[in-house]
């Protein structure tokens, strides 16, 4: 088990950990999101990673590859398929970001696209016209496909049904995007589409595949059941990097030309937005739950984040040099604790008590697991030399905390304690993940001593008189001024 302790940022690892308010506004310890996003930079061969939450690099991947171009993952989110177009196809583990193989290939392999099983990766291979089939079982090359006659078809862009039952590539050279039958790994047909097709997405649905047309500023709509195109959308200058958010209602697409980004609503097939980005946009990515568009911009070395609520941009990352694919990842072991915290976010204070108190109420505190894998060996602690002036329940805390599930503990002051601050830690651990841990604090103060008043009794009976004659001299006053009527005798 990992006895590390937490920091905010911690480089090298994708696993998140998040302090948020529940009775109080929200305050982000580390990663909110339960993501990372991988930037692939050509130029400087390296693969930069960022936090979503703060929109900060907080891990960078130094020569990671000749020439890293675009990215898949495994469904779980452990491991990251890079292309490396001298090399081959580069296999990261995210828990760790360290290269775990190198699987060859020297056909200048450009996008990939991964299964929804997680079983095969699908590799254009730009030089030899083909595509190559990884069983990801063990690294290796199951099959190649040729998509024609000739090698000079210059594939790229490349996509997989959610169903996995076919695999969509675009010929840059030939103006096609072949379908590939996964069970017989061949090409089942081609479709004509615009001039130099670059990338190409499904539909969250697999109703559609979009694919974005460079040479005539278009996107080609694809539909799935005829495999016919059925609607051409006119867009931006050099659309290349697509993303689709995850209900299907809106598509996103870089437009090199004139450095935007085109708004589609898929529902209408037609443009509603226009986002200035940085130069020469390439790849994009966008969040797991739709909030959010990353966008590559080549020579700006940069990451655009886009709103997509809003269609704007929030900011702007600096990368490495040459960007130009990107992959929002999941992490694989991702625990959140959420409690009402101080506004510092590292601290819960329980106030301030006087001696003498009466029996606090517990606090209650719930981990929930944002990731992929189920985190084992859960465990919270009470440590510290104050340790003792607090209890912890856990009674109901699961030591085996599945994706997607959640579980509480609490934690109170004893009772009785004396005049003066106490400060104990929570400590959380749990196997592959840095333990976290943040501070509680209670505060009991003395009880107030009630001091009986004190006076001069020879000052207060020379008051006592003073105020005798005042008194009488208003009455004198009042006589003088009114008279008492000879009548009224």
């Amino acid at each position: 088990m990992n006895k590390a302790r937490l920091v905010k940022k911690f480089l090298g690892l994708p696993l998140l950990i998040l302090l948020v308010f529940t009775l109080a506004p929200t305050v982000a310890l580390a990663n909110t999101s339960g993501y990372t996003v991988y930037v692939a930079n050509t130029v400087d061969s390296s693969v930069t990673q960022i936090d979503p939450t703060d929109n900060t690099v907080i891990a960078t991947l130094p020569a990671i590859a000749s020439a890293p171009m675009n990215m898949a993952v495994t469904p779980d989110g452990r491991w990251l398929y890079v292309t490396d177009s001298f090399n081959g196809v580069v296999v990261i583990d995210t828990t760790t970001n360290t290269v775990s193989t190198v699987i060859p290939l020297n056909t200048y392999p450009f996008f990939i696209a991964m299964s929804p099983q997680g079983d095969y990766a699908y590799v254009s291979n730009y030089f030899d016209g083909s595509v190559s089939v990884i069983d990801v079982a063990n690294n290796t090359i199951a099959t190649t496909i040729p998509l024609g006659m000739m090698p000079t078809t210059y594939p790229r862009g490349i996509a997989i049904t959610p169903d996995g039952n076919f695999v969509y590539v675009g010929s840059s050279s030939g103006n096609f995007v072949a379908v590939i039958d996964t069970v017989s790994n061949t090409v089942i047909q081609s479709i004509d589409v615009g001039s130099a097709p670059l990338d190409v997405i499904c539909s969250p649905d697999g109703n559609y595949v979009y694919v974005s047309i460079d040479a005539d500023g278009t996107v080609s709509v694809i539909d799935t059941a005829s495999n016919t195109v059925i609607e051409t959308i006119p867009v931006g200058s050099g659309p290349f990097g697509l993303s689709v958010t995850p209900d299907g209602f809106r598509l996103y697409v870089n437009c090199m030309g004139d450095n935007s980004v085109s708004v589609i609503d898929t529902a209408s097939w037609s443009v509603i937005a226009n986002i200035a980005v940085g130069r020469v946009p390439f790849g994009s990515t966008i969040s797991p739950d739709g909030a959010y568009v990353y966008v590559a911009n080549s020579t700006d070395n940069s990451v655009s984040v886009i709103d997509t609520s809003s269609n704007t941009v929030v900011a702007t990352v600096p990368v490495g040099l040459g960007p130009y694919g990107l992959l929002a990842v999941k992490a694989p072991y991702s625990p959140a604790v959420t409690d009402p915290a101080t506004a510092n976010g590292s601290s819960f204070d329980f106030g301030t008590q006087t001696v003498g108190y009466p029996p606090l109420l517990a606090t209650n505190f719930t981990i929930s697991n944002l990731g992929t894998q189920s985190l084992e060996n859960l465990n919270v602690s009470i440590v510290g030399d104050q340790a003792g002036s607090f209890t912890l329940g856990s009674s109901t805390l699961l030591s085996l905390l599945p994706a997607d599930g959640s579980t509480a503990f609490s934690v109170r002051p004893n009772d009785g304690l004396a005049a003066g601050t106490y400060t104990a830690t929570i400590l959380i651990s749990a196997d592959n993940v840095p333990d976290y841990s943040f501070t509680v604090t209670f505060t009991v103060k003395p009880t107030p001593v009630v001091i009986p008043p004190t006076y001069d009794q020879n000052l207060f009976t020379l008051l006592a008189a003073l105020t005798m004659a005042l008194i009488g001299a208003g009455l004198l006053a009042r006589a003088l001024r009114h008279p008492i009527e000879q009548d009224g005798w």
